[in-house]
């Protein structure tokens, strides 16, 4: 929004930013910030620029479930995802055959004559 405030505003709102809150703890582990102006003809260059310096200081990110295939070469069903996946298929399987007695339960007890809410 540098467009819309003069340099001098534009400039000190980025410093009291840096200086607080959750911009100087990005700050603090190497976060930066860039001007671009939405009304110059250069706006998406500028943009495309800061986007490349990104990439390239990007540092490549094992996951863990990648440590764990590769590294370990544990199977998908062995590693720590793959049994949280695990046990919430059963605990869903679990809850519907729960769902699907309580049916029979319910029409079986309605064949009787009860009345069930």
């Amino acid at each position: 929004m540098w467009d819309m405030v003069t340099e001098e505003v534009g400039y000190n709102r980025l410093d009291e930013l840096s200086m607080t809150g959750a911009w100087r703890e990005m700050i603090s582990q190497g976060a930066g910030s860039a001007r671009i102006s939405s009304k110059s003809s250069n706006a998406k260059a500028e943009a495309e620029t800061i986007v490349m310096r990104l990439i390239r200081r990007a540092t490549p990110v094992e996951l863990a479930i990648q440590g764990e295939i590769i590294g370990q070469q544990l199977t998908l069903e062995e590693t720590s995802a793959g049994k949280v996946l695990i046990t919430g298929q059963r605990d869903r399987d679990d809850s519907a055959r729960d769902v699907k007695k309580l049916v029979r339960k319910k029409n079986f007890l309605s064949k009787l004559g009860c009345v069930i809410q």
